[in-house]
Formats: C-alpha cells, sequence, structure tokens
C-alpha cells in the first residue's frame, strides 16, 4: 500500500489544482472509498504516540482533525470520522 500510494497517487493528487484535488477526495469518499482503505493509506502520516487531547473541556481521541469546510454539505462527515480522525468539523 505504501509504494503504491508514494509512487502513483500522491504524484498524481499533487500535480493538481487544489479544487480538482478536493473534489476527488470528497467524491472517492462519498462512492465508497472504505474506512479501512483510507485508514491503510493515513497509516504512515499519524503516529499513534499522539494519543488523546484535552482541550476546551473536551476529549479527543488525537489531536489530529479535518478543518471546517473540507466537507462543506457534510457530504462524508461519517467516512472521515472513521478514518482515525480525532475531530471532524462541519
Amino acid at each position: 500500500m505504501g509504494i503504491f500510494y508514494k509512487k502513483i497517487i500522491r504524484p498524481v493528487m499533487f500535480g493538481l489544482d487544489a479544487e480538482t484535488a478536493h473534489e476527488i477526495g470528497i467524491e472517492s469518499l462519498r462512492v465508497g472509498l472504505s474506512p479501512a482503505f483510507a485508514r491503510q493509506i493515513a497509516a504512515g502520516r499519524y503516529n499513534s504516540e499522539l494519543g488523546p487531547i484535552d482541550l476546551f473541556g473536551l476529549r479527543f481521541k488525537n489531536p489530529l482533525g479535518v478543518a471546517a469546510g473540507f466537507d462543506k454539505n457534510g457530504v462524508v462527515v461519517n467516512q472521515l470520522a472513521a478514518t482515525g480522525f480525532g475531530f471532524v468539523e462541519v
């Protein structure tokens, strides 16, 4: 999985303009990019040693999250939450 991501997915996605890459990401999640597959892709990016964090009276499972605006229409909230982010803003 790591080589496929590094050699194919990453170069293609980084070669696209930002809005096109964003739409591809949203659509991929919407049509069924499974959370397990997304977790595998992200596995090399998340350090589980970060662990839970308490802020503003809330407990997050980790400090990595998705900012408001990524899923502007609330189409893939559950898919984003299932990929392991500590929080998803919609």
